[in-house]
């Protein structure tokens, strides 16, 4: 049949299609791409809908639905979205409603509610004694949610209201709800009309309420100011404000404003950059000339974010955006009270902790493109509407946090930078002390151009590094070299980070007697041991148990705590020096949302004089008085079975080694190892990036890993291992048919079973010359195959296009 008007349609639902629904003449002239829609879809659900396409005239071999209505008078993403998401799904293989579902803040994504309306109360001897007890206990309601329902009395109910509804005792329908909640304040207008009828500034008996009354008639009429205003600049209460209102001489409004303040005087803060900073400013502007994206190595202190303000100004002069990410949420902390100095009244920070409701705002304002923004964001931020788009940083390009682990699309932002810069014809900087190999190689064969800063600001000079054998003596935690090393710092008036990849207090707990290790019940690990609670903890599906004196299996008293966590490391450090404050800074110090910004805050401030920590104290944060940084038992990145794990730990300990001796004296960093004489060690001590870089590379190219090959990890899971192996199998086989890729696996990875779910990885490398396109649609045929096996039905499967683990 011919439809006169229609559209085409993306469900932001885990769905890998696109849908077609009718509209009226006038629907098709609102509508636009990029506009959201609402749309009945399955059994009577109303979801948003976002507009791609339109149609006139077209032939369809079935009846169109008709929408519900149009949401938007403009669109909510532009036609670059639109193509930018469709490019997403197909490259990292992940269907296209997940992807709108990932990108867009979820207070976009109406939906409807399913709602209970009562409507009789007659003759209730026909129903069921269960369903005669829900009707009475809702009776007194004109109408409930199910969700309500269901929190009330539990998701049996559901039967019972089936039943109500076939006896015509209740009603359900689906309504709308926009949970979006605009901000509101008090403003007062002076109401001109009682003054000049009625009432003079001399009638008024309160000193206070004349000096109110003349500031609004030295203003315009329709003049405004808000309730916050009024009472700080009068040093008045909200009493004075009322009695006013009371008299008709000012009217009271609630009006919504935004959540972020862009009412902030800026000032013009100039940045005196070195004579280094200044020739590397002056070549990266040079380079953008000849190629969009730039990899600047820069030394850790080296200034690079006095760099990066001056090309935000640049850009900020032309009118355009600029997008900042940063690796993880933590970095914005200090970030922010920097870039607030040179640009109060553009800058935007943007990530999945803030409020859901300033999300939606921050989307509109960068829809709207009314003014320049600076956003300042983790990875989310790169689906976000931009427009005119001028400069992209990727900070820290090499970080693992730029990619997504837990749930499709498995996209890499750092990645997806450098492709929205070149379909924006916009400029991108990747910037690291220690940039990915995969970058380093592009910037060798051209693809990207390479800027270098080699020297730290000020001239401080790099700081020192000690290498710590304990291969002698592996049952020390704190050597007495080291703990001699830190005692002569805090003599000085100095500050120390501890650096340990290992949260909680002990990593493990075993019996001495029959050597069992405490395990989790619904993962392949062992519980880690938290002194504060006094519980055994995983850290992959959140089990908990007390802590026990008895082995679970031989029932003797012979537990051990094994292993180093950083909390173990905090109270071994309080032992020694009992008169210093130390703080820790981990996953479980952190959960609350301020409390990582509280942390930093008073270390900066001297508070404490020694900080000890996981990653979070290895990236990108600054502070002065930091003289050094110990490493405790950094073997286990060293050897950790992963063709990256000697880059990730090159990077690492060069990362972590930057937070010394970033102001006045050189800093020293001391790092644990029972293999000092590791070519990756002795590379790291003679500052030796280079020969690094290429003993790196030529073993990636001999064993035809990236940038030579590209790798595609097939993840299942279930619940049966004995499905899973079966399906894992043919899944694997059939792999093997489709033409230059080569199949490892299926294989099981070290944990095997997290949350009772079996895992198994297939490894899929694909040539780096060949049609990698073309491949993914054979790979992706053949796992719309599998899904049609009844037998395979439970297994999941999770595609990660480049993985990282």
């Amino acid at each position: 049949m011919i439809v006169n008007n229609s559209i085409e349609v993306v469900l932001p639902l885990p769905i890998d299609k696109t849908f077609n629904y009718a509209v009226n003449k006038n629907e098709f002239i609102n509508i636009s791409h990029g506009s959201r829609v609402v749309v009945s879809f399955g059994k009577k659900k109303l979801y948003t809908a976002i507009v791609i396409n339109k149609f006139t005239n077209k032939n369809y071999e079935y009846e169109l639905k008709e929408i519900e209505f149009i949401v938007d008078d403009k669109p909510c993403i532009n036609q670059y979205q639109i193509e930018f998401y469709n490019w997403i799904s197909s490259y990292y293989m992940c269907p296209i409603g997940k992807v709108y579902e990932t990108a867009l803040p979820k207070l976009l994504l109406i939906k409807s509610e399913t709602i209970i309306d009562v409507i009789s109360d007659d003759n209730t001897n026909k129903l069921s004694n269960k369903a005669n007890d829900l009707y009475q206990s809702i009776s007194n309601f004109k109408e409930i949610s199910v969700i309500d329902l269901v929190k009330l009395h539990g998701r049996d109910t559901m039967k019972l209201v089936n039943e109500l509804v076939l006896n015509d005792f209740v009603k359900i329908r689906e309504e709308i709800f926009e949970n979006y909640k605009p901000r509101t304040k008090i403003f007062y207008e002076l109401n001109f009309e009682i003054l000049e009828s009625e009432l003079t500034i001399t009638d008024l008996r309160s000193e206070n309420q004349k000096k109110i009354a003349e500031f609004f008639l030295s203003k315009k009429r329709k003049f405004i100011e808000s309730q916050n205003n009024l009472m700080q600049t009068f040093n008045i209460s909200v009493s004075i404000l009322n009695s006013l209102v009371k008299k008709n001489i000012l009217i009271k409004k609630k009006i919504s404003v935004d959540r972020f303040d862009y009412s902030k005087i800026g000032k013009n803060i100039q940045i005196k950059l070195t004579e280094d900073q200044e020739n590397t400013l002056s070549e990266i502007n040079h380079e953008f000339k000849k190629n969009n994206v730039v990899l600047f190595k820069g030394v850790t202190s080296s200034g690079k974010t006095e760099i990066y303000v001056e090309l935000i100004k640049q850009v900020l002069k032309k009118k355009l955006n600029v997008l900042f990410l940063v690796p993880e949420i933590a970095l914005t902390t200090q970030l922010v009270s920097r870039l607030e100095k040179y640009f109060p009244n553009n800058l935007h920070v943007y990530h999945s902790g803030i409020n859901p409701n300033l999300r939606y705002e921050i989307w509109n304002d960068l829809k709207s493109n009314v003014e320049p923004r600076v956003v300042l964001g983790a990875r989310s931020s790169i689906f976000l509407p931009f427009t005119n788009i001028g400069l992209i940083i990727v900070d820290e390009e090499n970080e693992v946090s730029y990619k997504q682990f837990k749930s499709s699309p498995l996209y890499n932002a750092r990645d997806l930078a450098v492709y929205l810069s070149k379909t924006m014809n916009s400029r991108c900087i990747l910037a690291s002390a220690t940039p990915s190999l995969e970058s380093f190689h592009n910037s060798e064969i051209n693809k990207y151009s390479l800027v270098q800063l080699n020297k730290r600001y000020g001239n401080f000079e790099s700081p020192e590094l000690i290498f710590d054998d304990l291969s002698s003596d592996s049952s020390l935690l704190l050597s007495q070299m080291m703990i001699g090393e830190i005692k002569k710092e805090l003599e000085n008036n100095k500050q120390i980070i501890i650096f340990r990849n290992r949260r909680g207090y002990s990593t493990y707990v075993q019996c001495t007697a029959c050597l069992n290790v405490d395990q989790c019940p619904n993962c392949d690990v062992s519980l880690t041991f938290h002194i504060n609670k006094k519980l055994l903890k995983c850290h992959y599906c959140g089990y908990s148990k007390d802590e026990s004196i008895t082995c679970s299996k031989c029932g003797l008293q012979a537990l051990e705590k094994k292993g180093v966590g950083t909390q173990l490391i905090e109270e071994k450090i309080s032992s020694f020096f009992p008169n210093i404050k130390v703080a820790r800074l981990d996953y479980d110090t952190t959960r609350k949302k301020s409390s990582f910004k509280d942390i930093i805050s008073r270390f900066e401030d001297n508070e404490f004089q020694i900080l000890v920590g996981t990653q979070m104290v290895t990236k990108g944060l600054d502070f002065k008085n930091v003289s050094l940084v110990c490493v405790i038992e950094s073997d286990f990145l060293l050897n950790y079975p992963d063709f990256r794990s000697h880059e990730r730990y090159f990077q690492l300990i060069k990362q972590v080694s930057g937070r010394a001796g970033r102001s006045g004296s050189r800093g020293r960093v001391i790092i644990q190892t029972k293999n000092i004489n590791h070519y990756v060690n002795r590379r790291i001590i003679e500052n030796d990036d280079i020969n690094f870089y290429k003993n790196e590379i030529n073993q990636r190219e001999e064993f035809n890993y990236p940038p030579f090959s590209r790798l595609i990890k097939i993840n299942l899971k279930s619940k049966k291992n004995e499905i899973l192996f079966d399906s894992a199998n043919w899944l694997a086989d059939s792999l093997r048919n489709i033409s230059n890729i080569e199949v490892l696996g299926p294989e099981y990875p070290l944990i095997s079973r997290i949350n009772n779910f079996f895992i198994v990885n297939i490894l899929l490398k694909l040539e780096s010359k060949s049609n990698i396109p073309h491949q993914k649609k054979l790979i992706e045929k053949v796992l719309s195959k599998f899904n049609k096996y009844p037998e395979f039905r439970s297994v999941k499967i999770l595609i990660d296009v480049d993985p990282y683990n």
